[in-house]
């Protein structure tokens, strides 16, 4: 296939190995992560980062571009999903933090999660929980940052000692 071409005036013919995806300020929207997520589905490319911060993505985007990693890992063809991944400014609602929970716990491979900025449920809802349990199972997880994002108080202190049980990297 030709891969993809032209999203929101990235253009690129496919995914390069060991690649850092850099799609930040792009704006690509719901349609251009819909795309996305098809295109790293079928990559079989190691991505070494993605970084989607500030691309006016909704939950429905968030959640396809999680959609097409995790498909990635489940195919398991030589594919490696990023080590990085940065989904701050964006819009993950309740939809997209489900999204990040499944793909987290699937996902051993992620060392670093950057959501600063980023708008999260606000009440402890269930991907909250999911997310908050998610954290904790995910060794590999070095760095979270959360910076200028709304936490629910319960979801903060149970990432607090998560974080407190870990040894220092």
């Amino acid at each position: 296939h030709a891969g993809l071409r032209s999203l929101n005036g990235v253009a690129f013919a496919k995914i390069e190995a060991g690649t850092r995806i850099d799609l930040r300020a792009r704006r690509i929207g719901d349609v251009g992560a819909l795309a996305l997520g098809r295109e790293l589905e079928r990559s079989r490319r190691v991505i070494d980062e993605l970084d989607l911060r500030q691309c006016a993505l909704s939950p429905v985007g968030v959640a396809a571009v999680l959609h097409g990693l995790g498909r990635r890992g489940a195919a398991d063809r030589g594919a490696a999903n990023p080590r990085t991944l940065d989904l701050g400014q964006n819009e993950l609602g309740e939809l997209g933090t489900a999204a990040l929970a499944r793909y987290l716990k699937a996902d051993g491979r992620l060392e670093e999660l950057r959501l600063s900025g980023a708008d999260l449920p606000r009440s402890t809802t269930r991907a909250m929980v999911d997310l908050g349990l998610a954290f904790e199972a995910h060794a590999a997880l070095a760095v979270l940052d959360l910076s200028r994002t709304d936490v629910p108080a319960r979801v903060a202190a149970a990432l607090r000692r998560t974080i407190e049980k870990r040894p220092a990297v």
